[in-house]
């Protein structure tokens, strides 16, 4: 075998082991076909996927919806760690509260314009929250 083939497949296990750390409820699951996952063990494996190509931004549309309480505590921990490992993130959530606890910055959008941008500790604390939430702005 060419030495190619043997970089190639220790790059592929390193990208498999830092996932695996991210995603440790899936290393029982590596046989399962997607379709036998859970909604919440499905949102992993697509965030996997999307993470497998060591992306510089990763846009995420909504990464909670439809997820039992438990997995959307792992999404939004496994968002705010591969934040920290330097990947920019660009997130769209329902969950304001959850999302703006591991956000760097706000952006409310009211029909497709741009109504409010503030850090998320200063939305949370100005009390309107709410009100820019239900488009009162």
């Amino acid at each position: 075998m060419n030495s190619w083939g043997v970089q190639k497949r220790k790059k592929k296990q390193i990208i498999d082991d830092e996932l695996l750390q991210l995603f440790p409820e899936l290393t029982s699951k590596f046989d399962a076909l997607a379709g036998n996952l859970s909604g919440g063990q499905r949102q992993m494996v697509a965030f996997a996927c999307a993470l497998a190509y060591k992306p510089e931004i990763l846009l995420l549309d909504e990464p909670s919806a439809g997820l039992s309480p438990k997995y959307m505590g792992d999404i939004f921990l496994a968002v705010k760690k591969v934040n920290e490992l330097g990947v920019t993130i660009f997130m769209v959530e329902q969950n304001a509260i959850e999302a703006l606890q591991i956000s760097d910055k706000c952006i409310v959008m009211t029909n497709g314009s741009v109504k409010f941008i503030s850090d998320p500790r200063s939305l949370m604390q100005s009390g309107d929250l709410n009100s820019l939430y239900l488009g009162n702005v």
